[in-house]
């Protein structure tokens, strides 16, 4: 009788012990599969300075090379850019001047003349951002600073240009994977593009949203543009706009903030 007895009590431990380990008993495969990636991951490189845009891809479970390649200015030797992997976060404006309430542009505590656009947090005093302004708006660029575009120039922060900025900001939310790193340069490819890019200097009353891979030449849109606004700016017609970029809505009335817009 002891024996039954002893036996159904450990039947009974067994089943209980099986009910409450057994959400922790499940394959990691079935974790695994309902992780959600961000759409995007950002590399810099700082050897090249430049910043590749890479893109989650369902197929192949993985982050494939996108052809946003945006050219950078990291921190110079005496304030470098931090290396390793971090998350993006929303960004504690230490002294912001918003005139218009849109919380656009930033104002550094550390620098009375100093204003930037379009800021993303990477650490609690790294983050990407635009070119430096003297004055909160666009006709005002530091034009030293400009000149130093694609080269080690900021105090640590990563300096873009500022469409591109714009674009990490929108399309890059919270929690977006950033890997800063230092490549192994001496790749010509690299060397032509940055190169390319150094050219696509704006005049003081406009700034540059281009970005040149191999042959092909692309405008990124931002908030406001319209199809007579970016051919304008690719100097091209309206019309051969639309014929090189059949898979984009261009003649939509509010064209999407982002896009990678073929103008050659």
């Amino acid at each position: 009788m002891r024996r039954i007895v002893k036996s159904l009590i450990s039947a009974v431990i067994i089943i209980f012990m099986t009910l409450v380990m057994f959400p922790y008993m499940q394959p990691v495969e079935a974790a695994q599969t309902d992780k959600v990636h961000a759409k995007y991951q950002i590399r810099v490189d700082l050897t090249e300075n430049l910043v590749f845009i890479d893109e989650w891809d369902s197929d192949s479970q993985a982050y494939v090379p996108t052809e946003h390649v945006f050219l950078c200015s990291p921190g110079k030797d005496s304030t470098p850019t931090p290396t390793g992997t971090f998350t993006t976060k929303l960004w504690p404006i230490d002294k912001p001047y918003d005139p218009d309430g849109t919380g656009e542009w930033v104002r550094f505590r550390s620098y009375a003349s100093c204003y930037v656009n379009s800021v993303t947090q990477i650490t609690p005093s790294i983050c990407f951002h635009s070119v430096p302004y003297t004055k909160p708006d666009y006709k005002y660029i530091s034009l030293p600073d400009m000149k130093l575009m694609g080269q080690p120039a900021s105090h640590g922060c990563i300096r873009l240009w500022p469409r591109q900025a714009e674009w990490i900001r929108v399309n890059c939310g919270v929690g977006t994977t950033v890997k800063i790193y230092y490549g192994p340069g001496y790749n010509m490819d690299y060397w032509n593009l940055r190169e390319a890019l150094k050219k696509e200097i704006p005049t003081k009353d406009s700034y540059p949203n281009t970005v040149v891979t191999s042959q092909t030449k692309f405008i990124y849109t931002y908030f406001g543009d319209t199809l007579d606004g970016l051919a304008k700016m690719a100097e091209i017609s309206a019309d051969d706009l639309i014929k090189l970029n059949p898979d984009i809505d261009l003649q939509s009335g509010n064209i999407a903030v982002g896009l990678a817009v073929r103008i050659k």
